[in-house]
């Protein structure tokens, strides 16, 4: 296991770049869970409204904001709260602040250890989670929490485990940098190992040796949830996402550099040989990989998704370590590219991503943000 380091935490956060917290219920999902470095930075974005040229300062995240005409003292718009401002408003339960330049502040009390604060408290949340009948914690086997129970219990709806775990690694990697906290890093090999045991694809499949992105709420067999078998809401049995071959493929070849064990290598290097043998040109209707995809026989349940970054960023990773066929990577890498920079990022057309939404009418349906904020990033 490699040694963590411990910079500062002002520089610590200028190097990360912009997690996902993105979530697709109203409960306590876990993709915004596991997206936990920054989750500060973006929740505090939405805090007010408008709100422009977002910043971090002195390791704080920060919004300038500007207030209309009538947001005053007086006017009620906001009040002075112990030292700094309290908008009219809460966000995920917490007043609204902002200090005396109008920019937004955590609700943290200390300010210099906010972005460390929800971080550590986000990961003793996942660190406290009792295990479920199966034996495992819930993220294991499913999406989201209810908060509405006390305690908060489990939403039967489809888990989406191969994005959730890639989204689970990046931050324990980078958190575990920060902190030196071995049980955050071990969270994420459990899930890793989980995945590789019963969430991959069979070695005779026409889309060999690469992870399920869906599984059934509860179940610890990971191969495409049941209930989108005829809606597409939970992919389909034996149905697979191929970007989040190369989602799941990043995180692990992150385990692999934080742990140094060979079998993460092994999975990422599966992942990319599976994405490059499958790679086409694509148009402006289908991407270089299409977005279901029967995994046994290679028959195609939808032609077009957007997120194109992460198998690119798995090429990059590879080709930079020098692991598994880099020429070929680089070929469906350079293809992969010119498809991205010619269609959406000039369409703008950035659908598809999240597991759950059902099959799409047009190629252009189930527009979002995620799948270009993570180019962006």
């Amino acid at each position: 296991m490699k040694p963590f380091k411990t910079p500062k935490l002002k520089e610590w956060f200028k190097d990360l770049r912009v997690p996902r917290v993105i979530s697709e219920h109203k409960g306590i999902g876990f993709i915004a869970a596991f997206a936990l470095i920054g989750t500060v930075y973006l929740a505090l974005s939405h805090a007010a409204t408008p709100s422009t040229n977002f910043e971090a300062e002195d390791g704080v995240a920060s919004a300038e904001v500007s207030f209309s005409n009538d947001a005053t003292a007086s006017g009620g718009q906001y009040v002075k709260f112990g030292g700094s401002t309290a908008l009219n408003g809460k966000l995920d339960s917490h007043t609204v602040l902002v200090d005396s330049g109008g920019k937004v502040i955590s609700w943290v009390s200390g300010q210099d250890k906010a972005y460390a604060t929800v971080s550590k408290l986000a990961w003793d949340y996942l660190k406290a989670l009792p295990n479920q009948s199966n034996g495992k914690p819930a993220y294991f086997s499913y999406s989201y929490m209810d908060p509405s129970k006390t305690p908060s219990t489990p939403v039967g709806w489809p888990h989406n485990p191969a994005g959730l775990y890639a989204m689970l690694i990046e931050s324990a990697t980078e958190y575990y940098q920060y902190s030196g906290d071995t049980a955050v890093l071990q969270i994420a090999k459990n899930v890793a190992d989980q995945q590789l045991a019963t969430g991959m694809t069979k070695s005779t499949d026409n889309w060999a040796n690469v992870p399920y992105s869906s599984g059934d709420a509860g179940s610890l067999t990971y191969d495409g949830a049941s209930y989108g078998n005829t809606s597409g809401s939970g992919d389909g049995k034996g149905v697979l996402q191929p970007d989040k071959i190369g989602e799941l493929g990043v995180g692990f070849v992150q385990l692999y550099k934080q742990t140094g064990d060979t079998k993460y290598l092994t999975a990422a290097t599966n992942a990319a040989n599976t994405l490059a043998s499958h790679i086409r040109t694509g148009s402006v209707s289908q991407s270089p990989w299409p977005f279901r995809v029967v995994a046994a026989t290679g028959a195609i349940k939808e032609q077009y998704c957007a997120h194109i970054i992460s198998p690119i960023e798995l090429f990059d990773e590879l080709i930079s370590l020098g692991a598994g066929n880099t020429s070929t990577y680089q070929t469906a890498r350079t293809t992969a590219w010119n498809w991205m920079m010619t269609y959406p990022m000039q369409n703008n057309n950035w659908t598809q991503y999240f597991e759950d939404v059902g099959f799409q009418s047009s190629y252009d349906g189930n527009l979002n943000q995620l799948n270009a904020m993570m180019t962006a990033r």
